[in-house]
């Protein structure tokens, strides 16, 4: 635990002319001191000076000088030590700032304005950096030490205003190669950074890219299904047992660091995803080294931790020898985030556990009464007798949210307290600390507490909002205080399905309330600053009420079968998708899809963006791209289909697609075959697929005793594999013709 003495904020920010206690930096807005540095500065420790005489002078007005006839004196100076410190030593006549290496004395400095001259930057950019206005600052008289708690303290910055915020925040990591080498000389390895080579810490696509190797060396990439895939990001492994595959990784990671001796990590962690290599020397590894395969969550996924864990240890045996301080990033995550059996990370191996699946993120994984947090507590706990070797990689931005609102500082912030506990001292925030809209205080309360672990949360969200939102402070309280009721009371699990789990966590009357507050702050806002800030979280609200409204609609429509419901989630929709981006593509799809239901009574899962075939509209079943070797299959969801009665399920596809036989669930409850699904082939009563370039109506039947009791309504679908089947129409209908086709 670090050494804190702290120093008593006693009259820090007062007019009053200085006592004996205290050193005079500003008074009536002249300055009281000159502010020096050691011999032969680096460009950091200029820095450092240099960031002082800005921040105070933008708060008083007052420019500190370098040299002058003044009565109080500043003193930088750099003084090695053990470890990453800074102290603070405070007499009457003088301030001395030490850190010991430049990076940290500049780190000190940041610290010094925030505790005593009252600096805050609690998100990247102008609109987060938060000064005061004062004619005199004075320093109580002490001394005080401190060092940061985490080893690595880090965000996926993305940006050079991030960068900025992650220095003034006392966060080392991760920074890109460029910035890190624009600070000048003094960096000396303060500040971390991963290989460009690497997609997050995703790495094995770019160390290892198809298109230079797959053509000649297909044997490079991981066997499934008896076909070696092509190993992009996002769609399968390397071989992780190919003696030419680990030379060929070894060898970039050991040229990386000798020539970048300042990088401390390189990535060797897989790819997005599974796909991963059944070959029989990776099988026979399994068996032979690690007592078997194993399957995750009961599923027909094989858990790989122990393969990952023993690849990045041979990468470190072949890399490593001679080139102490640096270290290789391997994942546990997904398939591969249980602990390993039969093998263990050697040293300069840094394992990642990531909380993604299973996860519940409206409450602590320390929490047991939370069932997938639980199962993830016994990941940490099994990972935990290896701690000095693992990192956190936490979401504190959440693609699976999708936007709705996110209350979870408190328990992200418990988590992050739980993985200190447990020896864990490395800690990345997937997230570029860009969303403060949506996650308010989640940014600046992690950055604090990868400092000091045990800071008073409390303490910290009764500042953020105090000095964030000023007037509106309390009002910006209550609005986030009221979100967090909503997510805890009653207790609802959020996990990986926002639009079935967010209008079961939020309701409309509850998200209306805590609208009232933020309309509150914003009429309360005492400058143009501080309205910015509201309006970023009304705006972030807002977004959210839309897709809220979107799931909302949705499930009310499942339940009642109310078309006006129905025509508000259509409209929901087409708000999204003319948003742009990833979400104006995501619900384009869903905007025809909808439709779909409210015309037909049905909507179709996995399907390509419409296109035009044959003169109409049509979809493929391969919604990521033809040929690309990911599953093709499509889901037919029927919400009032009518468990009584005989249905037609009409198709019109095109003649040249792929042989299909459409099926319904029948037992289950929808869930894959894998785990426990029964689905079962519908009768071919009309039509046949002619193999021709022309349109071809297809007639099945479902009986009732083909339903499953456990679903309202009907789950069907058809494809699979990389099949490549157009549609133009589905109809799901009464085989008695009576009824309007849902």
């Amino acid at each position: 635990m670090s050494l804190r003495i702290t120093l008593a904020l006693l009259g820090a920010l007062t007019a009053a002319t200085a006592a004996a206690d205290e050193f005079v930096l500003v008074e009536d807005g002249a300055p009281r001191a000159v502010v020096t540095l050691g011999e032969q500065p680096t460009d950091v420790e200029v820095l450092a000076r240099d960031e002082l005489v800005r921040y105070v002078q933008a708060a008083t007005g007052a420019e500190l000088p370098a040299e002058g006839e003044l009565p109080g004196r500043v003193e930088l100076l750099v003084s090695e030590a053990p470890g990453f410190r800074i102290g603070v030593n405070v007499t009457p006549a003088r301030v001395r700032i030490v850190g010991s290496s430049p990076v940290a004395l500049l780190m000190g400095v940041y610290r010094f304005l925030q505790d005593h001259v009252g600096c805050r930057w609690y998100v990247p950019g102008e609109i987060g950096e938060v000064l005061p206005q004062a004619a005199t600052i004075s320093v109580p008289v002490g001394s005080a030490a401190t060092s940061p708690d985490w080893d690595v303290r880090s965000f996926f910055l993305r940006n050079d205003e991030g960068y900025w915020w992650g220095l003034r925040n006392g966060l080392n990591g991760w920074y890109s190669r460029e910035f890190v080498q624009s600070l000048g000389s003094g960096t000396e390895g303060d500040l971390l950074y991963v290989q460009p080579t690497a997609a997050g810490f995703h790495a094995w696509a770019r160390i290892m890219p198809p298109e230079v190797y797959r053509d000649e060396h297909p044997e490079y990439y991981a066997l499934v299904n008896g076909k070696r895939v092509r190993g992009g990001l996002h769609t399968g492994q390397i071989c992780t047992t190919n003696p030419e595959v680990l030379e060929l990784i070894a060898d970039g990671a050991r040229r990386y660091f000798e020539e970048d001796p300042g990088a401390r990590y390189y990535s060797v962690a897989p790819n997005d995803g599974y796909g991963w290599c059944e070959c029989d020397r990776c099988m026979a590894q399994e068996e032979e080294r690690f007592g078997g395969v194993r399957y995750w969550q009961g599923g027909d996924e094989m858990v790989t931790s122990s393969r990952q864990v023993e690849f990045g240890n041979q990468i470190a045996d072949r890399a490593l020898p001679g080139l102490d301080g640096h270290e290789l990033i391997v994942f546990a995550y997904v398939s591969h985030a249980p602990p390993p059996v039969g093998t263990f990370p050697h040293e300069g191996v840094t394992v990642w556990l990531c909380h993604y699946l299973p996860a519940c993120y409206a409450h602590s994984w320390m929490d047991e009464s939370c069932p997938d947090n639980a199962q993830f507590r016994g990941y940490v706990e099994g990972w935990a007798q290896w701690a000095d070797r693992m990192g956190y990689y936490a979401y504190t931005d959440k693609s699976m949210w999708e936007g709705l609102p996110r209350p979870v500082v408190r328990p992200m912030m418990r988590d992050l307290k739980g993985l200190y506990d447990y020896g864990w001292r490395r800690y990345v925030a997937q997230s570029s600390a860009r969303g403060f809209g949506q996650n308010g205080p989640l940014y600046w309360a992690t950055a604090r507490m990868l400092w000091d672990v045990d800071a008073e949360l409390d303490a910290l969200l009764a500042d953020y909002f105090a000095r964030m939102y000023g007037a509106a402070g309390d009002e910006m309280a209550a609005f986030v205080a009221a979100l967090e009721r909503a997510m805890l009371e009653p207790t609802e699990h959020f996990t990986c399905y926002p639009w079935e789990e967010g209008p079961r966590v939020f309701s409309r009357e509850e998200i209306a309330a805590a609208r009232e507050h933020v309309e509150a702050a914003l009429a309360l806002a005492g400058d143009d600053a501080v309205r910015a800030r509201v309006q970023a979280r009304l705006d972030a609200l807002d977004a959210g009420t839309i897709r809220l409204t979107y799931a909302w609609a949705k499930q009310e429509f499942a339940e009642t079968g109310d078309r006006e419901v129905l025509r508000e989630a259509v409209e929901a929709a087409r708000l999204l998708a003319e948003s742009g981006g990833r979400t104006g593509d995501r619900f384009r799809n869903e905007l025809a899809r909808l439709q779909m239901l409210a015309d037909r009574g049905l909507a179709l899962d996995g399907i390509s963006r419409p296109l035009e075939l044959g003169g109409r509209q049509a979809w493929n079943t391969d919604e990521t791209g033809l040929g690309d070797g990911a599953a093709g299959w499509t889901a037919i969801d029927v919400p009032r289909a009518d468990h009584d009665r005989a249905y037609l399920l009409t198709i019109v596809t095109w003649g040249a697609s792929d042989g299909f036989v459409p099926v319904i669930c029948t037992t289950g409850g929808g869930k894959g075959t894998s785990a426990g699904g029964l689905w079962t082939p519908l009768t071919l009563v009309e039509g046949e697929l002619s193999g021709a370039e022309q349109w071809d109506t297809l007639v099945f039947r479902a009986g009732p005793e083909q339903f499953d009791p456990e679903i309202a309504g009907a789950k069907l679908g058809f494809g699979g594999g990389d099949s490549q089947i157009w549609v133009a129409d589905v109809r799901f209908e009464p085989a008695d013709g009576n009824g309007d086709g849902m």
